[in-house]
C-alpha cells in the first residue's frame, strides 16, 4: 500500500518513472479513453447514420445503452484525470518531486539525484507520436474522411410511390413517412377535406395508395433514433401534426418562436428551411443550417 498510495503516507520516494498511484491512473485513463471513443463512434453511426459504425444506424432501440455506457465513460474519465491532476500537484509542491518537470524536459531525477535524460529513440518516439496525432486532428477536420463519412442515401419518393409525391409534393415538402405514426397518416387520410384547412381530396384508389405506403413506411416500420423518438414521445394517438409531436417540441425548444415567423423560414412545417435532403429522408445534425436559425 505504502508503494501504491505513496501521497498518503509519510515515507517520500522518488521514482525513475510514473510513481505506483499514477501508473494504475494512466492505465483507467487509457481504458475509459478506448471505451469513451469507441462509444461515441458507435453513437454516431446510431444517431447520424454516418462513420465507421454507420452501419448500426437503424438499430437504436436495441442499442439505447451505448449512450449511457459513453456517458458513464466519459464522467469516469473526467474524474480519475481530475484525480491525477490533484496527485500530481501534490507530488510537485508538497513531496517536492520534478514528474511535472520532467513532462515538459525530459529530464528527472533519481533517487540519488542523479539526472536521467530521455535517449535519442525515445525522443524519436515522442516526436512520431506528437507528428501522428497532429495529422489526425487534421485528417478527421474533413468531414469525408472514412471516420466521420455519412453513410445516408437519398430517398427518392417519387420512384417508391409516383402518386405519393405528386399528390402530395404538389402542395408542400415531402415529410418522410417515419416522422408520424400510422394512426397519426390514418386520420390524416381519412379527412383530406379538411387538410389544415384546406381541401386535399384525392379520388379513393390514390388515398388509399398513399395511405398503404405511408403504413408501410411509418414510425412503427422505422428503427432509426428519429422514428423511434417520435413513437415515444407520441402522447396522443390523435395529433396529425409533426410540429405537434413532443419529441419535436423537445428538439426545437431553444429556437425563437420569430424565427419561424420569418419570411424565409414562415413556419414550423417548413422543415426544408433549415433540414437539407428532409425530403429524401434524411436527418442529420451535420445537414441543419444553423447560421438560418442564428440570424
Amino acid at each position: 500500500m505504502r508503494r501504491i498510495f505513496p501521497i498518503f503516507f509519510s515515507k517520500k520516494e522518488k521514482f525513475i518513472g510514473h510513481n505506483p498511484a499514477s501508473s494504475i491512473a494512466i492505465i483507467i485513463m487509457l481504458s475509459l479513453g478506448f471505451i469513451c471513443v469507441i462509444s461515441g463512434l458507435m453513437l454516431y453511426g446510431i444517431d447520424e447514420n454516418s462513420g465507421i459504425f454507420a452501419f448500426l444506424y437503424n438499430n437504436y432501440n436495441e442499442l439505447k445503452f451505448v449512450k449511457s455506457i459513453h456517458e458513464v465513460s466519459a464522467n469516469l474519465l473526467l474524474i480519475v484525470a481530475i484525480i491525477h491532476i490533484c496527485g500530481a500537484l501534490i507530488d510537485k509542491f508538497i513531496h517536492k518531486n520534478d514528474a511535472l518537470n520532467s513532462m515538459i524536459t525530459g529530464y528527472k531525477l533519481t533517487k540519488n539525484d542523479e539526472s536521467v535524460k530521455a535517449n535519442l529513440a525515445q525522443k524519436i518516439f515522442c516526436l512520431v507520436w506528437i507528428l501522428a496525432i497532429i495529422a489526425a486532428f487534421l485528417y478527421i477536420l474533413n468531414r469525408d474522411n472514412f471516420i466521420l463519412k455519412s453513410h445516408a442515401l437519398k430517398v427518392d419518393y417519387s420512384s417508391q410511390n409516383a402518386v405519393f409525391a405528386k399528390e402530395c409534393g404538389s402542395c408542400h415538402m415531402l415529410y418522410p413517412p417515419f416522422l408520424l405514426p400510422k394512426k397519426s397518416w390514418e386520420i390524416m387520410m381519412a379527412n383530406l377535406e379538411n387538410h389544415f384547412g384546406d381541401d386535399a381530396s384525392i379520388d379513393e384508389e390514390a388515398n388509399q395508395n398513399i395511405l398503404n405506403f405511408l403504413l408501410a413506411n411509418s414510425a412503427q416500420m422505422n428503427s432509426n433514433k428519429t422514428a423511434f423518438n417520435i413513437l415515444k414521445y407520441a402522447k396522443n394517438d390523435q395529433n396529425i401534426a409533426i410540429t405537434k409531436n413532443e419529441y419535436w417540441i423537445k428538439k426545437h425548444r431553444k429556437i425563437d418562436e420569430k424565427v419561424f415567423l420569418r419570411d424565409d423560414i414562415k413556419s414550423k412545417a417548413n422543415c426544408t428551411a433549415c433540414h437539407k435532403d428532409i425530403q429524401n429522408g434524411i436527418i442529420q445534425k451535420s445537414l441543419i443550417d444553423y447560421e438560418k436559425i442564428k440570424r
